[in-house]
């Protein structure tokens, strides 16, 4: 088979043809719709593509960044470039999908020497091909790690049969006390409930001002909700979670402290939610790669567990990030430290 390929800015040869094909692969952060979501980091897009004739077969986007403070002249010395998730690939070329990763794994590193960066990352979102990638630089560091998910084809009473006695105690609690769940757009309500969450943990909290850009932006284009459970009007627990093609994707959650089981009762509510609504998958996530784990991402060591006892399904994951000029890195790294003076 011979390929062609291009490397494109900004947006696809064919917005049309890359879109079906996202859709095809419920891959929403290869969407054109995702570039507003990473504008919040002045993030701009460059797309991979990779044609059989005149039929698009793959595609790959990542994203390019370099500070807009610095002058010209010195201002690739920050320069960053994002690969954020896995590759769209052609249903039609299944049989093929081996030499269509081998030549997209090629392109990966023609793009990366065209661009030529001072630092970048390639990171996994879903699992499974991305793991097949090798990048011709060495990683100065590497985190393996599993994505779960559920698989929702399955009836109700397998789902149910498949939760850990704990979840399905947790589950009957929060029935027993009528927690109420509820979506809403209360994004302000979702960001206090993740301030509580982080208030008393000792990693750092995410941005919450990103977390409502992001849902801001893909609420608008119908592939976000928030989901809450409530008792007696308190808000308990709540989730963010992005909808896109067949797939769903726990991106964040938040809670207060309590017994009555409300994180266990949302997820296991979204999940009948989910499945009734025809999604076929719901994303729970990174776990860790093993699940009895004593040394490993030891602060993911609990949310694991809990994502892993609704009975999950597992496929490898990694994120990878790369210097490829340590000079420059290490001049950027300085320029920042001025940069962020008083």
């Amino acid at each position: 088979m011979s390929f062609k390929f291009k490397i494109v800015e900004s947006h696809p040869t064919n917005l049309v043809e890359w879109e079906t094909l996202v859709l095809e692969n419920n891959n929403l952060l290869q969407s054109v719709h995702y570039d507003n979501v990473q504008s919040f980091f002045n993030q701009k897009p460059c797309f991979i593509e990779l044609y059989d004739n005149n039929t698009l077969v793959a595609g790959y986007k990542f994203y390019f960044w370099e500070s807009a403070r610095l002058p010209k002249i010195i201002k690739s010395i920050s320069r960053n470039i994002v690969f954020f998730g896995e590759p769209i690939l052609n249903q039609h070329y299944s049989t093929d999908n081996v030499e269509i990763v081998q030549q997209l794994n090629q392109l990966v590193n023609e793009a990366i020497e065209k661009i030529n960066p001072t630092t970048g990352s390639v990171s996994s979102f879903y699992g499974d091909h991305l793991s097949q990638f090798d990048i011709s630089y060495p990683a100065v560091k590497h985190s393996e790690f599993n994505i779960a998910y559920i698989e929702l084809k399955k009836s109700a009473d397998e789902l149910w049969g498949g939760l850990h006695p704990k979840h399905r105690n947790s589950i009957r609690k929060g029935q027993k006390e009528e927690l109420k769940i509820q979506l809403s757009d209360d994004i302000d309500l979702f960001i206090d409930l993740l301030k509580s969450t982080y208030k008393n943990q000792p990693e750092k909290a995410p941005n919450f001002q990103y977390i409502k850009h992001n849902y801001t932006t893909l609420k608008k284009l119908g592939f976000a909700k928030l989901v809450f459970a409530y008792h007696q009007n308190e808000a308990l627990a709540g989730a963010f979670i992005t909808t896109f093609g067949k797939y769903s994707y726990y991106s964040f959650g938040g809670t207060v402290t309590n017994n009555l089981g409300a994180g266990n009762y949302l997820h296991w509510e979204i999940i009948l939610m989910l499945k009734k609504e025809s999604f076929t998958k719901y994303f729970f996530g990174q776990v860790t790669k093993h699940e009895n784990s004593s040394t490993e991402n030891q602060k993911f060591a609990g949310i694991s567990q809990f994502k892993r006892r609704f009975g999950t399904v597992e496929v490898p994951g990694n994120s990878v990030k790369y210097v490829l000029h340590p000079i420059k890195n290490r001049c950027w790294g300085y320029l920042k430290k001025l940069l962020v003076r008083p």
